[in-house]
């Protein structure tokens, strides 16, 4: 009897990005106490390439093989506030969220965590979310980006 039909499937996607937010700030209240709260505004960019290659072979060779490559950059500008609420001692809570629009139907990142401030440095551990929703235009290979994940850093006082 017969024999079967030997294919092999593969796929890989390879996404590569650049992002930045400068802002800058209104300090609406700071209270060494309870916390500060400021408002911000500023742009986002984003450079982002990705490649995309998808292919089938059988036991006699290749049967598909395609590749897809797209990048571009974004420029959105963003509005949002900081804040941080101190729980006494060296703790404190930062929050940071902003939204905006530009070159992408929009985008938004949210920011949140738990940090502890020493005398010339502060320590956070948070969870940040960043969203992109693009135009979705024929050819486009990403209607939507998500990048999220826990964080953590140390800024320094001189």
């Amino acid at each position: 009897m017969g024999g079967g039909l030997d294919l092999t499937l593969g796929a890989s996607l390879q996404l590569k990005s650049w992002i930045v937010t400068p802002t800058v700030s209104y300090n609406l209240s700071d209270n060494s106490y309870k916390g500060r709260f400021e408002l911000l505004a500023g742009v986002r960019y984003l450079d982002l390439s990705a490649d995309l290659e998808a292919n089938i072979s059988g036991s006699s060779g290749p049967i598909i093989d395609r590749s897809a490559s797209q990048s571009g950059s974004n420029w959105d500008f963003v509005a949002g506030f900081r804040a941080r609420a101190n729980l006494g001692s060296n703790w404190y809570l930062p929050f940071y969220f902003d939204a905006g629009t530009g070159d992408s139907k929009f985008t938004w990142q949210g920011l949140a965590g738990i940090g502890y401030q020493f005398k010339k440095v502060n320590v956070i551990a948070s969870y940040r979310y960043l969203k992109y929703e693009f135009d979705d235009e024929p050819g486009d290979l990403l209607a939507e980006l998500e990048i999220k994940g826990p964080l953590l850093g140390a800024s320094f006082r001189f």
